[in-house]
């Protein structure tokens, strides 16, 4: 079987154009028949094509210069699906992801920040310590709230608020009993000693 070579020219011709019984060798000075064998020849199996094979759904990858493959990464009609985490370029501890059943889990420096799963949302602090953990319903079940600075203390009892908003103050700690804005809400307070 012949190979084409890679400077020989293909010429179309218009609809229009007789072409029967008419070969370009035979009509033409310098000119060669190739057949549609010769074409599958010269671009077949070891002549730059393409190998490998794909999954259904699975997204594909190059794995080597004329070779694709499946990556770990395939897709449904409404889900991109991956094994565990996507890692950020460079810095492979920082990661966000799914480590087991019902679990997302927030990665940086090497240490978990946040994971939520099937029972508890928990966030962590400076080397992975567990700084603050709620059950979904909302319930603290670990950790302590921390303040940079106090709060400031609404003006009058009934200043605007939200039900359930809290206030630390030097003297007092507030939380509103009732939403509302100015003469609607309800604040509570409770008087802060120091020296126990």
């Amino acid at each position: 079987m012949a190979t084409i070579p890679l400077t020989q020219k293909f010429h179309t011709l218009a609809e229009s154009v007789n072409t029967e019984n008419r070969g370009s060798a035979s009509a033409n000075a310098n000119r060669t028949i190739f057949t549609m064998a010769d074409i599958v020849a010269t671009i077949g199996p070891g002549a730059g094509s393409i190998t490998g094979s794909g999954t259904t759904n699975a997204i594909p990858m190059w794995d080597a210069a004329t070779n694709i493959t499946d990556s770990i990464i395939t897709i449904t009609a409404t889900d991109v699906i991956i094994p565990q985490y996507i890692v950020h370029e460079g810095d492979a501890n920082t990661k966000i992801g799914f480590s087991g059943t019902d679990t997302v889990r927030i990665q940086t420096a090497g240490f978990d920040r946040l994971v939520a799963d099937g029972d508890n949302i928990s966030l962590y602090h400076d080397t992975g310590v567990k700084k603050f953990e709620t059950e979904l319903r909302g319930t603290i079940t670990h950790g302590q709230a921390d303040l940079n600075d106090l709060n400031e203390a609404p003006l009058a009892n009934d200043s605007e608020g939200v039900l359930g908003e809290i206030r630390w103050t030097a003297a007092f700690v507030y939380i509103c009993t009732i939403t509302g804005a100015d003469g609607a809400a309800n604040w509570n307070r409770a008087a802060l000693t120091s020296g126990w």
